[in-house]
């Protein structure tokens, strides 16, 4: 095949594959983290960045969310597609990750969280943050 043939073929297979689940497959986990996060006054923090992150041997942030205007956030966590990170059994895989808001270390907090194979099996950890 020649090169220009190559690249088109490249580019029809990027276009067909507009998700990650399309090119690498499923998540290999799911997780649900909700709570509130309030300042040190114990004012709702509103719009605030909560992360997922630093879980081990997993790239990259598992989940990302913001705060609402009561300061609660619901979090719908992901571990990377398993032909990404390797075949993992979700449905008894606890991972330890850092949950953050603000990347504000001082709201840091370590916590073992369980990811699941079937999304419907999830039950949430509730995790309350407060920044400074």
């Amino acid at each position: 095949m020649s090169r220009g043939r190559t690249l088109i073929a490249v580019f029809l297979l990027g276009a067909a594959c507009t998700t990650t689940e399309d090119v690498f497959g499923p998540a290999a986990g799911f997780a649900r983290l909700d709570g509130f996060v309030r300042t040190q006054a114990g004012d709702p923090a509103d719009g605030v960045q909560v992360l997922l992150t630093g879980c081990m041997g997993v790239p990259g942030d598992a989940g990302n969310v913001r705060t609402g205007e009561d300061g609660g956030y619901m979090m719908e966590a992901e571990l990377p597609p398993a032909s990404l990170v390797g075949p993992l059994d979700g449905d008894s895989l606890s991972i330890r990750c850092v949950l953050i808001a603000a990347r504000d270390t001082s709201s840091a907090q370590t916590l073992d969280i369980w990811f699941w194979a079937d999304p419907e099996d999830v039950t949430a950890l509730a995790v309350n943050l407060t920044i400074r």
